[in-house]
């Protein structure tokens, strides 16, 4: 279970933690939107929780297993009508009120020869290379109007996290944090500028 709906959880899939129940809390309190895109799913936990906000949420993973399980948890939960999952990027969609994601975002070794485990968690070598990736497809995708929300920790390079903001003309502030004696969870929220 994961905060009320029916979870399973597949080998090599990330499994809901702190950071998701961080961004969840984050979803559960943004209003409603007409529609929600998600970038790296997992088990799906998230696009559960937009679900109850959103219209239409559309989930883009790229890990097989993580693919089949957000599939398998929005059947089990009778969403399949308001959920759509896609394996990849898939072109030549929708702009959306809200795109949000809790990526990959301890840094690292390099992002290529993972194994399925550390697709997970691996965020590069300076913790934003994957968060990067999906910041600057997201801008393309946002409506004027839209946020786009991203979970962070205070391991990540703050510079390079910082240039990539700026260089894709976004304004942010921490909206939630939450603070472990080894490093700090936050949820940032961005508009464009």
């Amino acid at each position: 279970m994961f905060e009320g709906f029916k979870l399973t959880i597949r080998k090599h899939v990330y499994e809901p933690s702190d950071d998701t129940h961080l961004m969840a809390e984050y979803l559960r309190n943004i209003g409603h939107v007409s529609r929600a895109i998600e970038f790296g799913g997992g088990s799906g936990a998230l696009a559960l929780i937009a679900s109850l906000v959103a219209d239409q949420v559309e989930v883009h993973e790229t890990s097989v297993p993580a693919y089949l399980n957000i599939i398998e948890n929005v059947s089990n939960n009778g969403l399949c009508d308001r959920v759509n999952v896609f394996l990849g990027i898939r072109e030549g969609w929708d702009s959306a009120d809200l795109i949000y994601t809790n990526p990959p975002y301890l840094p690292q070794g390099p992002l290529f020869f993972q194994s399925l485990d550390d697709l997970a968690w691996n965020g590069g070598p300076d913790g934003v290379r994957v968060l990067s990736m999906i910041i600057h497809e997201a801008v393309t995708r946002l409506n004027p109007w839209g946020r786009l929300a991203f979970v962070t920790s205070s391991l990540q390079d703050r510079g390079a996290l910082k240039y990539i903001l700026i260089q894709n003309r976004l304004v942010c502030k921490k909206v939630l944090r939450k603070r472990f004696f080894f490093e700090e969870l936050g949820v940032w929220e961005c508009v464009k500028n």
